[in-house]
């Protein structure tokens, strides 16, 4: 490898380059405590080159960025894009759809839903137009997942055509993004096939040796009511670094306890730790331990404190900034069949053995309803449901 000479701006830009590669790298490895040593390294070396090379600045923001939510560090991510905004005026005029997309991953990987979809169709948008970082691959694949979940079937159609369209991007966002585009056909098919695909792309070469990218593979497949993937995520979390991997690594090896307690108590940590869509799962277990176990009124407690999670991660739907023109609410069949049930005053669990499905498919169906009416909770279903 050809010496670095300290000073010369090319030599600087190339390390300061390599450094972010590797910090990105050393993420999806499921080292992003070590990738983000690397990437703060490469932000310190960005004075040095930033008047010579127009987009190192956000090159290496993205991968520091990569790095902080890796690890969990969702405030951090956070601080990071602000401060750049902030600081960078030209560049984040120029770099906007790029910045975007992160703060929609950012947003997506929080749980965040909604706020994740009002932030990634006006970047998808912007990066149609310009695109210096080639992310509009993966910006596309995480709209159509995002669009796919809470049901805007039409926006999801939009934006599959995008994504398959587009150039391939990087190796590590082409990984991530075929997951999730994966994941937002199953959410709009429900025919097992986008559930196949990711299974099959967990057993790729490329993925299995990325702990990192495959740990948030198995999160999404979980999060498509996979639960065969749970004892995968159990015994690879413990293996990738920082404070989201940790609380996977808790959720996963409590989801099969019957202490209620235990759950409760994991719950509310995680809730406090800022992984609130992580605790809404742990109190939503909790709710149906206690439920089997025939403590009705702590398990209506664990209901409403779900509830209050999804609150704070959910917005209203259909007052969001970029969505002006929705269409008019059209509820499926089934989305009918449980709300109805749900008005008339019966649990999630009663739903499900009344429907024969699932109390994870009554759960997902009422929050999918609630976005699509704009409303939190039950007690606004009944006024706010369409004629």
């Amino acid at each position: 490898m050809r010496s670095r000479n300290p000073g010369s701006a090319p030599d600087d830009a190339l390390h300061a380059v390599g450094l972010a590669l590797l910090a990105h790298s050393l993420a999806a490895a499921g080292r992003a405590v070590q990738g983000l040593d690397a990437a703060l390294l490469a932000a310190s070396e960005l004075p040095a080159v930033q008047e010579s090379v127009f987009f190192f600045n956000e090159f290496v923001l993205g991968r520091l960025v990569v790095c902080y939510l890796a690890m969990g560090e969702w405030e951090s991510a956070e601080r990071e894009m602000a401060n750049y905004a902030a600081g960078e005026p030209r560049g984040a005029a120029a770099f906007g759809g790029s910045l975007q997309v992160l703060r929609g991953y950012s947003l997506l990987r929080q749980g965040r839903i909604e706020r994740a979809y009002q932030m990634l169709l006006p970047a998808v948008e912007t990066l149609r137009l310009n695109d210096p970082l080639q992310m509009f691959r993966f910006g596309s694949a995480l709209a159509f997942y995002v669009a796919a979940r809470l049901g805007d079937a039409a926006q999801a159609g939009r934006l599959e055509l995008d994504y398959k369209d587009s150039l391939q991007g990087a190796a590590h966002q082409e990984l991530l993004a075929a997951a999730y585009a994966a994941a937002a056909s199953e959410y709009v098919s429900h025919d097992g096939k986008g559930l196949a695909a990711l299974h099959t792309l967990a057993t790729t070469p490329d993925v299995t040796a990325r702990a990192g990218t495959l740990l948030e593979l198995l999160a999404v497949c979980w999060d498509l009511g996979d639960q065969s993937v749970i004892p995968m995520v159990h015994s690879l979390a413990g293996n990738v670094e920082g404070r989201w991997a940790a609380a996977m690594l808790t959720l996963a090896g409590q989801w099969g306890s019957a202490d209620a307690d235990l759950l409760m108590d994991s719950a509310a940590t995680l809730e406090t730790t800022g992984f609130v869509n992580l605790a809404r799962e742990a109190y939503a277990r909790a709710s149906s331990v206690l439920e089997n176990s025939g403590e009705r009124r702590r398990a209506r407690q664990a209901v409403a404190l779900r509830e209050k999670c999804d609150h704070e991660l959910g917005e209203r739907f259909r007052e969001g900034q970029f969505i002006a023109a929705a269409p008019t609410v059209h509820l499926t069949r089934r989305e009918q069949d449980i709300v109805e049930l749900a008005v008339q005053g019966l649990t999630d669990r009663e739903i499900a053995q009344r429907l024969m499905v699932s109390v994870r498919t009554v759960e997902g169906h009422l929050y999918r309803t609630y976005v699509k009416l704009g409303v939190r909770s039950r007690d606004e279903l009944a006024t706010a449901l369409p004629n």
